[in-house]
């Protein structure tokens, strides 16, 4: 696949009912960066996704999901409790 330089993608905006192409300096520099930030499947070695640090941070990531859904799913599930408990205003 080959690699995306900002010509070939400008940014477009819609003005009226017609579209300009607009490439300003922003625009290149966030699109530097998104390349700096990314790599190719062929540019990553298959080990890489059985290495701990992988791992670790999809556990991680996972564990902080699921501890979000319970923080709200527990309460939520009482809250007509709560509010007896602690009266409505």
């Amino acid at each position: 696949m080959a690699s995306t330089t900002a010509t070939d993608v400008p940014k477009v905006e819609l003005h009226g009912s017609q579209l300009h192409k607009v490439v300003d300096a922003d625009y290149v520099e966030d699109l530097q960066y998104s390349h700096m930030l990314a790599k190719e499947k062929d540019e990553i070695s298959p080990e890489y996704f059985r290495s701990t640090i992988f791992i670790g941070t999809m556990v991680s990531m996972s564990l902080t999901v699921v501890s979000s859904y319970f923080g709200f799913a527990v309460p939520a599930s009482v809250i007509t409790f709560i509010n007896e408990d602690i009266g409505k205003p």
